[in-house]
């Protein structure tokens, strides 16, 4: 079974998976039920294992959907700790990007905190400014339940928090290719009346581009 025990050490199908790399199969293995956070018999997750055998793809993947980089298992290690002692790790920039997405996310749903959650906010935008991930953001969050939270953090309480949350979305917007999968989360609707009450006026034509993407659809 997909979440049945595979050996003496509790590994089940998603730890094989993710120990040898194929980061497809931890895909459709988590998509058709798989814990991604399941332990084995030494408290060791699949991105533990993926981690120490320096499998990139598979880590980044496994962190997309939901692994925390934070786990620690009877040794006392994450599985941060592990990839930063393996040179195997062919892109240790995704990796840490990922886990960086992974940390603001777990942020984002931590019952509303304000600072955690403005930070995990300004974190991501950040990253959208600082690297080429712009295009690939709005999937990534998607992909591990983020996009839902962001957009409820348009009805924070906390006006910073609303306004960080907007200039996320709108950040993500600025890429064309993001346009589909921010409509079909739902993201948009609730952010054009808070762009049309917004000042100055460039801000305001944003919204009137925004309502327009609205009206034709997704792109692509």
């Amino acid at each position: 079974s997909v979440t049945g025990e595979a050996s003496a050490d509790k590994w089940t199908a998603l730890h094989m998976a993710a120990a040898s790399g194929q980061w497809e199969c931890c895909a459709k293995l988590i998509e058709q039920g798989a814990n991604v956070s399941v332990r084995s018999a030494h408290g060791m997750t699949p991105l533990h294992l993926a981690c120490a055998a320096g499998h990139t793809a598979a880590s980044v993947v496994l962190l997309q959907l939901g692994a925390s980089p934070d786990d620690r298992d009877e040794s006392g290690n994450t599985p941060v700790n592990y990839a930063s002692g393996r040179e195997e790790m062919a892109n240790k920039e995704r990796f840490y990007a990922a886990v960086d997405y992974a940390r603001a996310v777990a942020d984002l749903g931590s019952g509303g905190d304000e600072g955690k959650v403005n930070t995990a906010l300004q974190s991501l935008t950040s990253r959208i400014d600082n690297d080429d991930t712009g295009g690939q953001l709005a999937e990534v969050l998607r992909t591990c339940g983020g996009l839902p939270l962001v957009a409820d953090c348009l009805n924070h309480e906390a006006q910073g928090v609303q306004e960080a949350a907007m200039t996320l979305i709108l950040s993500l917007l600025d890429c064309e290719s993001n346009h589909s999968v921010l409509m079909g989360c739902g993201v948009l609707p609730p952010l054009v009346p808070l762009l049309a009450a917004t000042n100055p006026a460039p801000v305001q034509e944003k919204a009137v581009d925004l309502l327009q993407v609205l009206m034709d659809g997704p792109s692509g």
